[in-house]
């Protein structure tokens, strides 16, 4: 199971990036590398300077040395380049893109991330011939904080994809702001929120903006919106005169998503339809006559649905964050008292905002959970619970949403809490923060074990790691090879109990 989240409180930022700067690159002609095919996806290409840095490669079928090409440099939050990579292909090979993923910047540190977007963007201008005018970052939840990041700090992107998470809460959009902005997000996503609210910033602003909203939780974007985000981009490049302006093209565009608006304000969603007919009022009114779209766009502002619709978001919102935060702040209280026990549960469920940031200094959790600290955990994991309970049996659209996006940010801030607390090397803390996710979760939780089995092999509790890995394979971790390799459970590798633990997953 994969858990690349990132809600808002991350620690992508803890440092600028003056490393991102003075991105000068020698021509392609000064270092000779080995002919890369075209047309196909290239899992892992280590770049030339530095072999330890490497990232997934698509070059379209067309590719050829003899003129620039644009390029997209892709972030996935847990390393895995070749995800986005496989994701954009597709639209990468109709529009003529390079695609890039690094298998290094990941969610944690942000040297790590700068230092990985800083050997990809030399040995990308030193390998392949590059259009500095249409260059481009993309990036899910973390990894999207980075991209915006490194659009701002850089001055070297055209455009960043934002998928799942918005800007670094110290880095707002401001008016002024050089490089246009396409937003993705899941209507379930526990950031919904926020990427509603980034919307709004960045008209005030009057940034070029887009934002789509997908039907699935925290993710990356669909290959559709992906597509999509690539001719958005496309768009913006004939209007600023980058891309020479294709008729057909932008007449396709208008007449598709022009459609799509109307049939979004015959079937009575308002306040979808208003926001369609507004991008298409920003996003033409250099390319062709936008007076249809700007008309609807008038019509809809002063209608009693839209305001209807505006206070239904904005109450979603409210509810989403007075169901998340108090158990946020209880998950915090737990973990960070010293007396709250790391072995609490003693019966581990089976199968199936803006909160803030935790401390770094939490101390190590100790197995006394007597008194009011009981109390608090007691409080917590029925809270949890009944947080379960109610996705389980809840049926009206709205309220499930508002549910689901709630318990997401609760898993979300456990999970992450937990990753910091592992980059600091508190890993009794980071254990106790992921059990706490899994009874968060309202099915199988076998990554989060696995985690939390880690964190305790890191400090170098045996039974308790046994136990919770035990568990992890029980709900479907199958992963023998990771296992094996896994250094966080050195300390296991030579028991018999883990031993019998890895002969039993299947050997691939």
């Amino acid at each position: 199971m994969r858990m690349p989240c990132c809600p808002l409180h991350r620690a992508l930022l803890s440092v600028a990036l003056p490393m991102i700067l003075g991105l000068s690159a020698r021509a392609a002609s000064d270092q000779p590398a080995q002919p890369i095919p075209a047309g196909q996806v290239i899992e892992t290409l280590h770049t030339l300077e530095n072999p330890s840095q490497s990232y997934a490669l698509y070059l379209p079928s067309t590719y050829t040395a003899d003129r620039a090409w644009p390029l997209l440099m892709a972030f996935d939050p847990s390393a895995e380049g070749i995800e986005p990579v496989r994701l954009f292909r597709e639209a990468a090979e109709k529009y003529g893109y390079i695609v890039v993923g690094s298998n290094n910047s990941r969610n944690g540190p942000t040297r790590r991330s700068a230092d990985a977007f800083n050997a990809m963007w030399q040995d990308l201008h030193t390998r392949f011939r590059l259009d500095d005018r249409r260059i481009y970052a993309a990036g899910f939840s973390g990894a999207a904080r980075f991209s915006s990041l490194v659009a701002s700090s850089c001055q070297c992107m055209a455009g960043v994809i934002l998928s799942g998470a918005g800007f670094p809460p110290d880095r707002a959009p401001a008016p002024g702001l050089k490089f246009a902005v396409y937003t993705a997000i899941g209507n379930f996503d526990f950031n919904y929120p926020e990427l509603i609210q980034l919307r709004l910033a960045l008209e005030r602003s009057q940034i070029a903006h887009h934002l789509d909203i997908f039907d699935a939780g925290h993710q990356w974007l669909p290959p559709e919106l992906a597509r999509a985000a690539l001719e958005w981009f496309n768009l913006q490049a004939m209007a600023s005169g980058a891309l020479p302006r294709d008729e057909a093209f932008v007449t396709a565009q208008w007449t598709e998503r022009l459609r799509q608006a109307q049939a979004q304000e015959q079937s009575r969603d308002v306040y979808q339809a208003y926001y369609s007919y507004s991008s298409l009022v920003d996003d033409f009114r250099a390319l062709r006559d936008v007076a249809e779209a700007q008309s609807a766009v008038e019509r809809l502002r002063n209608s009693a649905e839209f305001h209807r619709a505006q206070a239904s978001i904005d109450d979603q919102i409210r509810k989403q964050n007075s169901i998340s935060n108090p158990i946020i702040a209880r998950m915090g209280s737990v973990v960070s008292n010293p007396a709250g026990g790391d072995a609490g549960f003693s019966q581990p469920p089976g199968p199936g905002a803006n909160p803030g940031r935790p401390a770094s200094g939490v101390g190590s959790v100790e197995q006394d959970s007597s008194g009011p600290v009981q109390n608090t955990r007691q409080q917590l994991e029925a809270e949890l619970a009944g947080l379960r309970k109610q996705r389980e049996r809840e049926t009206n659209p709205e309220k499930l949403a508002v549910i689901r996006r709630a318990q997401g940010a609760v898993i979300g801030y456990a999970y992450d809490s937990g990753m910091t607390l592992m980059d600091n090397k508190n890993y009794r803390a980071a254990a106790l923060y992921f059990e706490l996710a899994t009874l968060a979760g309202p099915k199988s939780s076998a990554g989060l074990h696995y985690h939390a089995a880690a964190a305790y092999s890191l400090a170098g509790d045996k039974k308790q790691a046994l136990r919770i890995l035990r568990q992890a394979v029980a709900e479907g971790f199958d992963d023998r090879v990771r296992l094996e390799k896994d250094p966080d459970f050195e300390r296991l590798r030579s028991t018999p109990e883990f031993e019998a633990l890895v002969a039993k997953l299947p050997a691939k």
